[in-house]
């Protein structure tokens, strides 16, 4: 999928359906006919295949069902179809047919295009996750689709008037739980906090009836953590999320309370650098998931993030971390999550930038600004804002977010996780616009945050700013004395690109030896991502080249805004 077009994800669904119509692991994971797999039990995989090579060949009679003279395209489409089902190779096909290889691929992806959209028109939508005869599961799972649509006020809103009249007890509990939750995704932390401070003197009963007690103090802690982490204590979400992942983990817990804690413990993990640990979390999730009957959109787009998040630190999992948040894109569009969709483009913002493709982390920024506008509540807005102004701070493009940064700044928390971010990027523009001294206030402001939150990775991040921006007024020692804290940090607690980073950074402005050798180590363990590196560093010098005086001047894309 291009960068800078989302909206192919049909494309890509339809590439991979037919470059792998032949391998049940890939199929299972397919928008177009994942649903295939609905109600399936171990060694049903053959029969299933079957099922799909079955649909796709009717498909592709029924769209070829014209008259067949010897040679017309109706019968050369059929007939790549049921030879790609067969698994005759594209050479042996192409000699069978006496097609040109481009003519061959040219007639491949209109039939396959054609019979995709037959399928996505025809094949109904997968059974309910809950029985009809459960009034309470069914309202809530309307609520979580509303929450995943982006419109998050009106799950409130549902939630609020069913809470409002069930009796006390634990269904009501329950109820309290996702309206909370509704309401923290809604941007609404000081309704949600007063509503979680009144269920701890509501305590729930060991046998809940139609609520499991268990899975409703799980969910209890579950949106607690969520908004701790929304407002700034997010040590005590991180030991809220440890505690109740490895006790699930540890009861063997089968549900999606459960695989959710897990993938949202696995991206503390990360965003703390914590690496090893996330893969644990990974695996576990993976194997979790494999278990569940018909587990939501949502959970299957949070591994494929989660695993794009750990392939960071890997030395030879970045092209696979794009191919991971292209997939998570892909499925957040085919399934309507729009809060998936914002978690992937801030993702891929991350990755276009880190690879020096300036421009289509751009063209992503701006889909993903007019995505969250479309949704209710600020929450969203906040995120990709902050997201954006954090990276492409970082590019050609920086004087287009210098309103964005400030606007964003009126939605941030005063202190929380994200309004740190939010600081170190004011400082980095302070910084590229030769405002090193009015840089250090923000800058410092995001080291404070940083280690009250305990998270050593943006502590690690933010000292390396620092010090290039001390290097530039000339505070030599200060700048070499914070670029080796930030170093040592670096070395314990970030992903394998900000260590490369934060010692290229350092073998700039400090003549250590030491450092000189750790930037070439990381330098050379990248070597995927150098590749990409290397391969965009003529295209960046090229397009920064076509800039007017100084590359001061706004770029021709436009200015980014909240309005």
């Amino acid at each position: 999928m291009p960068h800078a077009n989302p909206e192919s994800a049909f494309e890509v669904a339809v590439r991979h359906l037919f470059r792998h119509v032949r391998d049940v692991d890939a199929l299972r994971q397919n928008p177009l006919v994942h649903t295939f797999f609905d109600n399936t039990h171990a060694g049903q995989d053959l029969a299933v295949l079957k099922e799909i090579h079955a649909r796709i060949l009717r498909e592709s009679a029924a769209l070829c069902n014209k008259p067949k003279e010897p040679g017309s395209q109706e019968r050369r489409r059929h007939a790549i179809i049921v030879a790609l089902c067969a698994g005759e190779s594209v050479s042996d096909t192409i000699v069978r047919l006496g097609l040109s290889r481009r003519h061959y691929y040219r007639e491949r992806h209109a039939i396959s295009t054609d019979v995709s959209r037959a399928i996505m028109q025809t094949t109904p939508m997968a059974a309910t996750r809950v029985e009809v005869g459960d009034p309470l599961r069914l309202l809530i799972t309307r609520a979580e689709r509303l929450v995943d649509q982006g419109f998050a006020n009106k799950a409130a809103t549902l939630l609020e008037e069913a809470w409002s009249c069930a009796p006390e007890g634990d269904t009501k509990s329950a109820l309290r739980f996702e309206l909370a939750a509704a309401l923290i995704a809604g941007g609404h932390t000081d309704r949600a906090a007063d509503l979680l401070m009144k269920a701890a003197v509501s305590p729930i009963e060991p046998k809940a009836e139609p609520v499991d007690g268990e899975r409703l103090r799980d969910r209890q802690v579950l949106v607690e953590a969520t908004l701790a982490m929304e407002i700034g204590r997010d040590s005590e979400a991180r030991r809220a999320l440890e505690q109740i992942a490895k006790r699930q983990i540890l009861d063997d817990r089968a549900d999606e309370t459960a695989l959710d804690t897990i993938l949202r413990c696995g991206d503390w993990y990360c965003g703390c650098a914590r690496f090893p640990e996330a893969r644990r979390m990974l695996n576990h999730a993976h194997r979790l998931y494999r278990r569940l009957v018909r587990p939501s959109a949502r959970l299957q787009i949070g591994i494929a993030l989660l695993a794009a998040s750990c392939a960071e630190d890997a030395s030879n999992e970045f092209s696979l971390e794009h191919h991971w948040l292209k997939e998570a894109l892909t499925l957040s569009i085919s399934s309507g999550s729009a809060e998936r969709a914002i978690d992937a483009i801030s993702s891929l913002i991350f990755y276009c930038v880190s690879v020096g493709c300036d421009d289509e982390a751009y063209e992503y920024a701006k889909y993903g600004l007019a995505t969250a506008k479309t949704t209710e509540g600020s929450r969203l807005l906040e995120m990709i804002g902050i997201q954006i102004a954090v990276m492409l701070v970082k590019t050609r493009h920086w004087r287009n977010v210098a309103n964005l940064l400030f606007e964003v700044e009126d939605l941030a928390l005063p202190k929380s996780f994200r309004w740190a971010l939010l600081k170190q990027a004011q400082g980095n523009l302070l910084t590229r616009a030769g405002r090193y001294r009015e840089a250090q206030s923000p800058l410092l402001q995001a080291y404070e945050v940083a280690r009250s939150v305990k998270n050593r990775k943006l502590e690690g991040i933010v000292l390396r700013e620092r010090a290039v921006a001390l290097h530039r007024i000339g505070s030599i020692a200060e700048s070499a004395a914070l670029m080796r804290e930030a170093v040592e940090i670096a070395e314990e607690h970030h992903s394998a690109y900000t260590l490369w980073a934060t010692c290229e950074a350092a073998a700039r402005v400090s003549p250590d030896r030491r450092i000189l050798r750790l930037a070439r180590e990381a330098r050379n363990a990248l070597s995927s991502r150098n590749d990409d590196l290397t391969s965009n560093a003529m295209h960046k010098a090229r397009s920064v080249q076509t800039m007017s005086g100084d590359g001061m001047r706004t770029s021709r894309r436009g200015v980014l805004t909240l309005r």
